[in-house]
C-alpha cells in the first residue's frame, strides 16, 4: 500500500512539473509573439510585479512604446520563431525560477542618415556591450542588424499567484535583475 501511495505521490509531481513546463513554454512563446508584433499591453501582462514596484505600469508601457518607435530611430525583433532553450525549474527560496535563453535579433533603423563617424561610434558600442555577436550596419536600410544571446528569467510565486511572470536579463541591466530578483537567486541561476 505504501508502494502505490508513494508511486501515486511520485506521478502527480511529475506530472505537475511536466504541466507546470509546458505553461512555461507556452507563455514564453506568447511573451515573444507579443514582443515581436509591438502588443506592449500584452507584454505588461507577463511581466513580472515587482518591476510595476519600481515604476507603474502606464510609465513602462510608455517607455517601451518610445523605445521601439521615436523620432530618431524604430526597433524591430527580426525571428518569428527564436529557439529557447530552458535551464531546470529551480526552487529558490520558496520560489519557482527558470532561465530562459535564445537568439534575439533586431533592427535599428535611423530616420536621419547617420554618418560614417556615427556608424563607427555605434557599432564599438554596440560590440564593446558584449550583448551582440553580430553587428551589422546596413547602409542602404539606414539601420543596423544586431543579434546576440539573450536571456528571461522566469519567476513563479506568491506574487505572480503561481503564474509564470517574466524579467529580462542583460549583462548591462544585471543590477536592475538583481534589484527585482536578489543576489542570491542571480548567482543561483548563474548568472
Amino acid at each position: 500500500m505504501k508502494n502505490l501511495i508513494f508511486g501515486l505521490a511520485l506521478l502527480f509531481h511529475f506530472t505537475s512539473f511536466s504541466q507546470n513546463a509546458e505553461i512555461l513554454k507556452s507563455d514564453v512563446k506568447k511573451m515573444y509573439d507579443a514582443s515581436y508584433n509591438l502588443a506592449f499591453e500584452e507584454v505588461m501582462n507577463y511581466t513580472h510585479p515587482k518591476v510595476f514596484e519600481m515604476a507603474n505600469k502606464e510609465d513602462v508601457l510608455a517607455a517601451m512604446e518610445y523605445a521601439f518607435d521615436n523620432e530618431t530611430m524604430r526597433i524591430r525583433l527580426v525571428h518569428v520563431n527564436p529557439t529557447f532553450t530552458y535551464s531546470e525549474i529551480k526552487i529558490i527560496e520558496g520560489k519557482s525560477f527558470c532561465l530562459i535563453n535564445y537568439t534575439n535579433a533586431m533592427r535599428m533603423t535611423f530616420e536621419n542618415k547617420l554618418s560614417g563617424d556615427e556608424i563607427e561610434t555605434m557599432k564599438k558600442s554596440f560590440l564593446d556591450s558584449g550583448e551582440y555577436k553580430t553587428v551589422q550596419y546596413e547602409k542602404d536600410r539606414n539601420s543596423f542588424f544586431l543579434e546576440g544571446n539573450a536571456f528571461m528569467i522566469a519567476v513563479a510565486d506568491e506574487t505572480t499567484q503561481g503564474k509564470w511572470k517574466f524579467v529580462n536579463y542583460s549583462k548591462t541591466q544585471a543590477q536592475l535583475a538583481e534589484m527585482l530578483l536578489g543576489a542570491k537567486v542571480i548567482k543561483e541561476l548563474g548568472l
